[in-house]
């Protein structure tokens, strides 16, 4: 709510400081985990692009229901998305950003071909 366009690419941890003075966790150990990565790629998504995040999954809706691209092709790529946004370490880990590359660039090849 404070930053609704996000803190920037990769400045989670600015954000978790930020917070933390005013949500103390109950111990110091637990106050370092997941100090960088927000446990999860949805959250860190989140914090970083802010409102902008809607179109990224917004994008990945459309490429769901999208009838010209192949189930084969949905069945590979959205359980990467998914698992990746559930439990995710990182946009560079685990594929996330090859794989939503790949989505995008089969979503505009699938209407080249079609005009």
């Amino acid at each position: 709510i404070d930053k609704p366009f996000g803190w920037g690419f990769n400045r989670y941890e600015k954000a978790f400081e930020h917070y933390k003075s005013k949500f103390p966790p109950i111990t110091d150990e637990i106050g370092q985990f997941n100090k960088q990565d927000g446990t999860n790629n949805f959250v860190k998504i989140f914090v970083e692009f802010g409102i902008f995040v809607l179109i990224f999954y917004f994008f990945i809706f459309l490429f769901l229901i999208n009838k010209k691209i192949s189930i084969d092709l949905k069945l590979f790529y959205l359980p990467f998305i998914f698992t990746q946004s559930i439990r995710g370490a990182g946009y560079f880990n685990g594929g996330f950003a090859l794989i939503f590359f790949l989505m995008l660039f089969t979503y505009l090849n699938t209407y080249k071909k079609f005009r």
